[in-house]
């Protein structure tokens, strides 16, 4: 069975365009722009994979001494490919090598509740234990998303203890699309850990129809964040309404907020997201190089403040990244540099695109001296 349905949401955020260098917009924003290291791995690269079409959606943490990066694959099994998830590893942030594949992927599908692949990873280790929440979709609704989790003592061979996190609110519920079918559910999730409430935290991205959104496909969506708490990682209470929202993001050009991943340092929130516009009301051949990863800052990870001027990262700048980018990962080292790592599409005339992730950096003391000067 061909299985485009499998990756429909990975389609939507990654509509792609013609090949745009923002040289002025990165002028204007040079104080939020992260320092370019350059790409880290490449789906294309043979010494890492037999198969895999698709390297995205990376989660990096720094465990130890070591980087281990945990991303979505394919493999061209079944037209687009079923998607799995694999592991790279790295002493430095920068040189990463491939442990697992889509050969020998860290989680695949093989679960009754998991159906059309399993992907958009976010791990966490906590008391010697790592938990990693997936996303994988509902039987006969492979556009309807849920997160699972898996556990692991050593970050790398992982058991599933099933699904944690389902639609029961109304901004989470999935809606209907000619031809396509059922869409929406959750996904594009991020977990950190507040050692002075003693509690997890996830956040997620939900479908939803109503407020200020972006058309596509005939529809106006809206990406709201939503909020979980969990004493434990495994059982989770709701906040009955988004936490963040275009309304709660000062910016006018961003009709959705979509992949949030956040750092959490001595209760400091820092929100790394791609902030997602339209043109004219509708998805053109612009609308990929409108989507920009920007930032926002929290005290308690309910309120947010940001600046109009606060983008991070920005396509167009070197063929691995002119097509479009997403997906951000942040990571604090021992130095107290952050590391954002993203997932871009790259291409040169005439040819297909290639997928990689890049790798930028910026001192947590100025994302700190950036906050400083935003009206709370």
């Amino acid at each position: 069975m061909l299985r485009y349905t499998a990756l429909l949401l990975i389609v939507i955020f990654s509509i792609g365009g013609s090949e745009t260098l923002f040289s002025k917009e990165l002028k204007n924003h040079s104080n939020y722009l992260f320092n370019l290291q350059g790409p880290v791995v490449f789906s294309h690269r043979s010494e890492y994979f037999k198969k895999a079409q698709l390297v995205a959606d990376p989660d990096v943490l720094l465990d130890g001494d070591e980087y281990k990066m945990y991303v979505t694959l394919s493999s061209p099994n079944e037209a687009f490919g079923v998607v799995v998830l694999g592991l790279a590893t790295s002493r430095d942030g920068q040189n990463f090598r491939f442990i697992r594949t889509e050969e020998n992927p860290i989680i695949k599908v093989d679960q009754p509740y998991e159906n059309y692949g399993v992907e958009t990873v976010a791990v966490i280790k906590h008391k010697g234990k790592y938990n990693l929440y997936y996303t994988t979709y509902k039987e006969g609704e492979p556009g309807v998303g849920f997160i699972c989790l898996a556990e692991s003592r050593d970050g790398i061979n992982f058991e599933k203890k099933g699904p944690v996190l389902d639609i029961t609110l109304p901004f989470e519920e999935s809606f209907y699309l000619p031809i396509i079918g059922e869409v929406g559910g959750l996904l594009e999730h991020t977990v950190i850990y507040n050692p002075k409430s003693a509690l997890f935290e996830m956040y997620y991205n939900a479908f939803g129809l109503v407020g200020d959104g972006f058309w596509i496909f005939g529809r106006k969506w809206v990406l709201p964040v939503g909020k979980a708490s969990s004493k434990n990682g495994t059982d989770w209470k709701k906040s009955k309404t988004p936490i963040i929202s275009t309304e709660t993001l000062q910016h006018k050009p961003v009709k959705a907020v979509a992949h949030p991943d956040i750092l959490f340092v001595n209760g400091f929130y820092i929100m790394a997201y791609l902030g997602k516009t339209v043109v004219d009301g509708s998805a053109t051949d612009d609308f990929a190089h409108k989507d920009k990863i920007r930032i926002a800052f929290s005290e308690d990870g309910n309120k947010w403040v940001n600046s109009p001027d606060n983008i991070a990262a920005i396509p167009g700048r070197h063929q691995w990244d002119n097509v479009k980018i997403l997906a951000p990962s942040l990571v604090l080292d021992k130095r107290g540099i952050v590391h954002m790592y993203y997932w871009a599409a790259g291409k040169k005339e005439d040819e297909n695109e290639k997928w990689s992730i890049i790798h930028t950096t910026k001192p947590l003391s100025e994302l700190k001296a950036l906050y400083s000067l935003l009206d709370k």
